[in-house]
């Protein structure tokens, strides 16, 4: 069992959990704020081996970091809509309120005009 790793600056090392009869995982958690200030968690297992050593574990810890913080960026870092976007936003729901209308008014409410 490996012991002092090494850590980014987001990601906390919470121990070792056992798995089955001789197997255990070594667990993380990782943490990154968004563009808003917003905190997003996620945590990582990695289940232990004999081969395993010391440091590429910290480099698979590291890349897992990396990928974590790069998919939080693109997932809640977007750019606002430019005015000809918003246009056709505004077309998109002007259609869905006018069919909504329609809708209501047959009889069953499920025939689309």
């Amino acid at each position: 069992m490996i012991t002092d790793i090494w850590t980014p600056a987001g990601a906390t090392y919470e121990g070792v959990t056992p798995v089955g009869v001789a197997r255990y995982t070594y667990d993380f958690m990782m943490k990154t704020y968004d563009s808003s200030g917003r905190p997003h968690y996620e945590k990582l297992h990695v289940v232990a081996n004999e081969d395993i050593s010391k440091d590429y574990l910290s480099e698979l810890l590291g890349n897992a970091f990396e990928t974590f913080k790069q998919k939080v960026i693109e997932k809640h870092n977007k750019r606002p809509p430019t005015p000809e976007e918003k246009k056709e936003i505004g077309k998109i729901l002007k259609e869905i309120k006018e069919h909504s209308k329609i809708r209501m008014e047959s009889s069953n409410r499920k025939i689309y005009y």
